[in-house]
């Protein structure tokens, strides 16, 4: 067998507790107080059940850990999108929203889109979605009056971005965004991939947002439609 990194290699006792060294220039939250807090601040809510916190928790702890193996991100994203399945399965199944026979769901992707036919998740819910608008429309304003500085040979301007106006294609169909994406990126790491990136703290957002919307009512006044 080739010889490997040793940062790969199954740690000895004596360096258990010590920081991958990658972690010093590949992980974006910097010190490991605050990968701690970065993680630490992604939260469900209580009207989630305990199973599905417990679920989120162990993903999260693999976070975690990273900092000490940093190939555990990709063990972490992988977990986190399987508490997705889990959590959309279980809350659709309680609210008897699945179908049998040929329009039963078959993975990921089709969780979320039968969770979105049950207005379970919406595209108008996703925090994350509306602030990545908010800046489209920020970043249009800011090059309109760039562009207004050099017609009008100005040297200086005033506005707020406060007057940014957020058009309907400054909005992505999140649902279906993620409907898309999300799969492939699970699959990839379900599968086996060589791939090694650190920035998975977003997928955790994601996920924590698509479950608190599942779970936003209670289940006797849930409101959704059942046919």
């Amino acid at each position: 067998m080739s010889a490997i990194n040793p940062a790969d290699s199954l740690r000895s006792i004596a360096a258990l507790p010590l920081p991958d060294p990658r972690m010093a220039y590949g992980d974006p939250t910097g010190s490991l107080e605050e990968h701690h807090s970065a993680i630490a601040m992604v939260q469900l809510s209580n009207a989630v059940p305990e199973q599905i916190h417990i679920h989120f928790e162990t993903a999260k702890n693999a976070y975690l850990y990273a900092w000490c193996v940093y190939r555990f991100h990709m063990v972490a994203e992988h977990y986190v999108f399987s508490t997705l399945e889990l959590a959309l399965r279980e809350r659709l199944n309680e609210l008897g929203l699945v179908p049998t026979g040929k329009g039963q769901p078959r993975g990921l992707a089709d969780w979320i889109r039968l969770a979105a036919k049950h207005s379970l998740i919406s595209n108008g819910r996703f925090g994350l979605g509306e602030s990545m608008a908010r800046r489209r429309a920020e970043d249009r304003l800011s090059d309109e009056m760039r562009k207004k500085m050099i017609e009008e040979n100005l040297t200086e301007i005033e506005y707020s971005l406060a007057d940014a106006k957020i058009l309907p294609e400054d909005s992505l169909d999140w649902v279906e965004h993620y409907a898309t994406h999300m799969p492939k990126i699970r699959n990839l790491h379900a599968h086996g991939t060589d791939m090694l990136y650190p920035t998975v703290l977003y997928s955790f957002h994601v996920v924590a947002d698509f479950i608190n919307q599942c779970y936003a009512l209670p289940s006797a006044s849930t409101g959704v439609q059942t046919t």
